[in-house]
């Protein structure tokens, strides 16, 4: 007779099951599929990254490439996944609309490839079915990227302005600082500061505040680049960083958001004046925080100058820059 300890033999009266539910179980994707997810999700964001209009036409000649060589492929083989990548940067470039589109359009190939494969059902209801289920699944990959696209959006944009908000910034002014070190080309940031806006606050109250906020707002996006960043940092403090500018190229920049902005606070009777303070970092500076506080320094500086000054300078060297150097206006 075996004993009851014995691998081979059955468990005895005391002996307990082992419980299932208390067993840990891990589930571990393949690294096939792990590589091809990435593949896809890299594809999609790098072509994401192209005008809609080309990102439009592209995604129109992967999804029919795709669909030619599942089609040449025959029944055994499937690309199917792979329906994925134009939908995938369609919608995160273009938006949930054509990504939607691009979702019908797939599931429409994928039918007609298995209907050329000589695939034969049971049923003529099962073709559709299918269809519709992997309609289904796209349609779910494509509302899930759209929700995730505004997701990002917002947690780099200020509720109130709409600008880019701190986070945002640092993170694309991090971008910029590696950028300019590989290129060697120079980038300027300039710190905005809103005068005497408290005795708007004070007076009016937060809302006047808020509106006069979101007007600067609006004024700081019409006037700028679609390659500058401006960004509003908290209360009354905005950040614009003017990506390969020289020192010449910034002042006469930074003149024009000055006066720009002057211009709408008179029209809209606001006595308000724009302390700037902006560094043109041709060496590139350590860190975005250095750059901030520098570009924070030259601000205070035209305040306490006067205010409503703009106050630029030229990091031109590798050391770093004391805080008692004169400034330039």
């Amino acid at each position: 007779m075996l004993s009851p300890n014995s691998p081979s033999g059955s468990n005895s009266p005391n002996e307990q099951p082992p419980d299932l539910l208390d067993t840990p179980f891990r589930w571990t994707s393949p690294p096939a599929t792990n590589f091809v997810f990435r593949l896809i999700l890299q594809a999609g964001t790098y072509l994401a990254q192209q005008p809609k209009r080309r990102a439009v036409v592209i995604g129109a000649a992967t999804r029919v490439l795709i669909g030619g060589v599942d089609v040449l492929s025959g029944r055994e083989i499937s690309f199917s996944i792979f329906y994925l990548i134009p939908i995938t940067f369609v919608t995160l470039r273009v938006g949930k609309t054509a990504g939607t589109f691009f979702s019908v359009i797939s599931a429409l190939i994928w039918m007609y490839a298995d209907h050329w494969n000589g695939n034969v059902y049971s049923s003529s209801a099962i073709p559709i079915w299918n269809a519709a289920v992997r309609l289904g699944f796209f349609l779910i990959v494509t509302h899930a990227l759209s929700a995730l696209t505004v997701m990002s959006q917002w947690v780099h944009t200020d509720y109130l302005t709409g600008l880019t908000n701190r986070h945002g910034f640092y993170e694309l002014t991090d971008k910029e600082i590696h950028r300019c070190r590989r290129s060697g080309h120079s980038f300027t940031l300039a710190y905005v500061d809103i005068d005497d806006f408290k005795s708007i606050n004070d007076g009016l109250g937060h809302g006047a505040g808020d509106s006069l906020l979101r007007l600067v707002g609006l004024t700081l996006r019409k006037i700028s680049r679609r390659s500058d960043v401006v960004a509003r940092l908290g209360g009354d403090e905005f950040a614009i960083l003017l990506p390969d500018a020289t020192p010449a190229t910034s002042v006469a920049a930074l003149s024009k958001f000055n006066d720009s902005l002057s211009s709408v606070l008179r029209d809209c009777r606001w006595p308000l004046t724009f302390s700037i303070g902006a560094a043109t970092f041709e060496t590139s500076p350590d860190s975005v925080d250095a750059a901030l506080e520098l570009a924070d320094h030259l601000m205070y500086e035209a305040k306490h100058s006067g205010k409503g000054k703009i106050i630029h300078r030229s990091v031109n060297r590798a050391e770093p820059m004391a805080f008692g150097d004169s400034p330039q206006s």
